[in-house]
């Protein structure tokens, strides 16, 4: 018999609180810019998980990573759906 953990993170949003707008995230100095600057684009890439109420903005943070040619990637996700993560990435198997 084989034993397996796993886990999972849940990402909820917090009440009230809202991230950066189009107009921020075009600053110089927005967050948004600061994380792009981190990217390393010959290792790494951005991905979005894209709520029905966030098209827009998405459509822009897209433009301004590509700008930086960064590879993006992105997911619909319904407005009231929780966001899993796993170290195992969407489903976790086990295979003898």
């Amino acid at each position: 018999m084989r034993t397996f953990a796993a886990f999972q993170e849940v990402l909820l949003p917090k009440p009230g609180v809202e991230g950066e707008s189009i107009t921020q995230i075009r600053q110089l100095n927005s967050k948004y810019n600061h994380i792009l600057k981190s990217i390393d684009p010959k290792k790494q890439f951005i991905f979005f998980i894209v709520r029905s109420d966030s098209y827009e903005i998405f459509r822009e943070a897209r433009k301004l990573a590509w700008e930086k040619n960064l590879d993006v990637g992105w997911t619909p996700k319904p407005k009231d759906e929780m966001i899993l993560f796993s170290p195992f990435g969407e489903e976790t198997k086990i295979v003898d």
